[in-house]
């Protein structure tokens, strides 16, 4: 997976329509000389808003094995799209790979400088490496690349949470300096439209609410794969209620905890967090179907 031959690397960033975050994360070098390979190593967001010409693109890579590090619900919501003819496997969980909580809205709802949601970030990604059935995915990449040198394709919703940790896994088990990891996995900030989403953000923030935010801190609140519960704490209630009301999250507490839930209430998420609600009335909504029967006990006049 290395050498040392002249380096003529090609761009790593790949430029596409509707694939986010689409790059080459090989060709960093090795402790004790050589380099990973380039053009055979690639990660993204998912492909589900794939243009013909992105896909196109894929087709040309010759891609050997694709490793989809969604969960069960996030396939079937948001399916993506292969090349004509496209064979090679697709290996991915059966099951959820997301946990119940959106980390990186929680960072944000209780923080709004770079310093402090990076501390939230770092407590919630914590758990990345250790959820069951994303270590399983995880496991048949390793085991494939130590079998085959085909190019190979990995992604999650964003390209960014589950695909960066998983990544970093990668580079790390293969000697690559910590400075280059850390490069690699930020890249995800100026990769593709990422900046150009956040700027817009932030003035639509300060133009609602005045809001003085960092760049640091929207970037962590609107690049976000999940949105199940979210926070906001603030002495000034009609902005608070303003802020919740934007957050992409299926629940918001206003100066209260995220884990907070009462059973008549509807409890569900939006994005990687799924879909569906339970509690009270919108759950006898999800799990039944309003329908209509009668029974004719009489003759009727004909017509009606």
């Amino acid at each position: 997976m290395t050498h040392a031959a002249e380096r003529h690397d090609p761009p790593r960033v790949i430029p596409t329509t509707g694939i986010h975050n689409f790059r080459d994360y090989g060709g960093y070098p090795v402790i004790g000389g050589g380099h990973l390979v380039r053009s055979t190593l690639y990660r993204s967001g998912e492909h589900t808003h794939a243009t013909d010409r992105d896909l196109a693109l894929v087709d040309q890579l010759g891609l050997s094995a694709v490793f989809d590090l969604r969960g069960t619900a996030e396939r079937q919501k948001a399916p993506c799209r292969r090349p004509p003819g496209f064979s090679a496997p697709v290996y991915f969980a059966d099951g959820e790979t997301t946990l119940a909580a959106a980390p990186h809205l929680d960072a944000a709802a209780n923080a709004f400088d770079g310093a402090a949601a990076r501390r939230n970030m770092r407590d919630r990604y914590a758990s990345v490496p250790f959820r069951p059935l994303l270590v399983d995915v995880y496991r048949q990449y390793f085991r494939f690349l130590a079998q085959s040198t085909g190019p190979t394709l990995i992604y999650c919703t964003a390209g960014k949470d589950r695909t960066g940790v998983l990544v970093a896994l990668f580079h790390r088990a293969l000697g690559i300096h910590r400075d280059d990891i850390l490069n690699d996995y930020m890249l995800t900030n100026t990769a593709g439209d990422a900046l150009a989403r956040v700027g817009a953000l932030k003035a639509d923030l300060q133009h609602r609410f005045g809001a003085q935010l960092s760049d640091e801190a929207v970037r962590v609140a609107n690049d976000s794969e999940y949105g199940l519960s979210a926070a906001v704490f603030t002495r000034d209630l009609a902005r608070g209620i303003d802020v919740a009301k934007r957050i992409e999250s299926g629940i918001c507490h206003i100066n209260g905890p995220t884990v907070h839930d009462e059973a008549q209430m509807p409890f569900g998420g939006v994005k990687a967090s799924g879909y569906g609600r339970f509690g009270g009335e919108a759950a006898i909504r999800e799990f039944t179907d309003l329908r209509w029967i009668t029974i004719q006990t009489s003759a009727r006049h004909h017509p009606f």
